[in-house]
């Protein structure tokens, strides 16, 4: 089975942290929409900004920075993990419709919930 996601490359999350997420952001203002929507930006070729520092996205979930939403492909039906920064969270309903891939476009989005029961 060959791998469909996307290849890695360094994003910008709230103007100052480098983070190594999948190249489906872009740039603000592209054609997916899903930088705009969600307030990270690839950096591409672009030189990185001066007082940034690199991050993990799992210390950005943890400290409140970012938040992991979960969202379904149309085509592939696949589920797919995506970031979006804590101000831009009430904008997750917008990200319908717009592309993931060359192939795929959102079907859904939503929050994951985990629930454990007993002890």
């Amino acid at each position: 089975m060959a791998n469909t996601l996307p290849p890695k490359i360094t994003h910008l999350v709230a103007g100052n942290k480098l983070v190594f997420l999948e190249d489906i952001y872009g740039a603000t203002g592209d054609a997916t929409g899903i930088s705009d929507i969600c307030g990270i930006v690839a950096l591409g070729d672009d030189p990185v900004p001066a007082g940034s520092e690199s991050a993990s996205a799992q210390a950005l979930v943890k400290s409140g920075i970012l938040r992991r939403i979960k969202v379904r492909l149309a085509e592939s039906k696949k589920i797919r993990t995506v970031y979006i920064i804590a101000a831009n969270a009430p904008q997750i309903a917008a990200l319908k419709g717009k592309k993931y891939s060359t192939t795929d476009t959102i079907k859904t989005a939503y929050f994951p919930q985990k629930y454990t029961f007993g002890a």
